[in-house]
């Protein structure tokens, strides 16, 4: 069944990647020292095969648990990484953000760093709502450390790895502390492929070309194949001269050479950072009978900010789109008394920034 599925899928897309998420334990057993259910045997999922057969491109394997025990997270990340590698594929561990406060917080970043040290090339979380109601502060954790650069996914050799050709006609210009970068679309390659993506890439120096495209910081913005132009906000600081290098990416994230960089300065600035808005959370946490949201904005900026329980139910809505001025500000939540003891997520939307805090009530 899965290599027919990979047959059709190559027939009808042969850029779609195909791949499949196995439970994390192939054989009790394998590798030494694992215990749990038999995934061979017992819902018959051989993930190993699969791979061996290569008919899938990535396997996802359900590594939802933690370091050490019987089901140790770096013991079989490793496992399958060896199995992926050895048969030319790739592999994206499942990591369980559902368990949230059943990890301690260290838990999920240390398996990304694992990752990162171990020549595994992503991740996959289950599932997005635990990301979205920040449990265990696990969403800050990843916006403000380990994914605070964008980033290109791997190339997938065995599908095509011919590059597209360099956008043309770079050019960047000023206008107070914002550059805007503009481009034309390259030509189509000889394989027909055109720029399904960009990459662009800001630098305060002059870049050495092709190294310096292989910094995550220089990366500022992946951008849709239909896009001629990119808005830029560089730090804040003084007056600076900034310059921007453009790639083309094709379906299979195939980066091309890059085009001759253009470069631009943006006025000096020493306000707050764009999208820097800080939540505090809820104070006093715990709480009995109300709580005050406090966060800052730094301009003029349309709040809404909800509360839901641990099953994505909305219980308040202390905010509804309401602009507010830069500065910091306070809602008051003060829920019924029939409202049971336990706890919520408090989320803050504005500017397409969005980040979520969680606050308890004791009676």
């Amino acid at each position: 069944f899965i290599a027919q599925v990979g047959d059709s899928i190559r027939a009808a897309n042969p850029h779609v990647k195909y791949g499949v998420s196995p439970f994390g334990i192939w054989q009790p057993g394998v590798p030494s020292g694992t215990t749990g259910l038999d995934a061979y045997r017992t819902i018959y999922a051989d993930g190993w095969q699969w791979l061996k057969d290569q008919s899938i491109d990535y396997i996802t394997p359900q590594l939802y648990w933690a370091f050490g025990g019987g089901q140790d997270y770096g013991r079989l990340s490793r496992w399958w990484r060896d199995r992926a590698v050895e048969n030319n594929r790739h592999i994206y561990p499942g990591h369980a953000a559902y368990r949230g406060g059943a990890y301690s917080l260290a838990e999920l970043p240390r398996q990304v760093r694992f990752n990162r040290d171990n020549n595994i090339p992503g991740s996959v979380f289950f599932r997005t709502g635990n990301l979205v109601y920040n449990s265990n502060s696990i969403e800050d954790s990843l916006r403000n450390d380990l994914y605070r650069y964008p980033a290109l996914p791997p190339v997938m050799p065995w599908k095509e790895t011919l590059a597209p050709e360099a956008p043309q006609n770079v050019q960047a210009v000023g206008s107070g502390r914002s550059i805007t970068v503009t481009w034309q679309a390259p030509p189509a390659a000889s394989d027909g492929d055109g720029a399904a993506w960009y990459a662009l890439y800001r630098f305060s120096q002059a870049p050495t070309l092709p190294a310096d495209l292989e910094s995550s910081s220089a990366l500022v913005a992946v951008l849709g194949g239909e896009a001629t132009s990119h808005v830029d906000t560089p730090p804040a600081g003084p007056a600076s001269t900034y310059h921007y290098v453009l790639t083309a990416l094709d379906q299979n994230w195939n980066e091309s050479a890059a085009a001759t960089p253009a470069t631009a300065t943006s006025a000096e600035y020493d306000g707050p950072l764009p999208g820097g808005i800080a939540f505090e959370g809820a104070w006093p946490n715990p709480f009995v009978a109300a709580t005050q949201v406090a966060f800052t904005l730094p301009e003029p900026t349309r709040v809404t900010v909800r509360v839901h329980d641990l099953l994505g139910r909305e219980v308040a809505l202390l905010l509804d789109s309401g602009w507010r001025a830069a500065g910091s500000h306070r809602l008051r939540w003060t829920p019924e008394d029939t409202m049971s003891s336990g706890t919520y997520v408090v989320t803050l939307e504005a500017n397409g920034y969005r980040v979520s805090r969680l606050v308890t009530r004791v009676r």
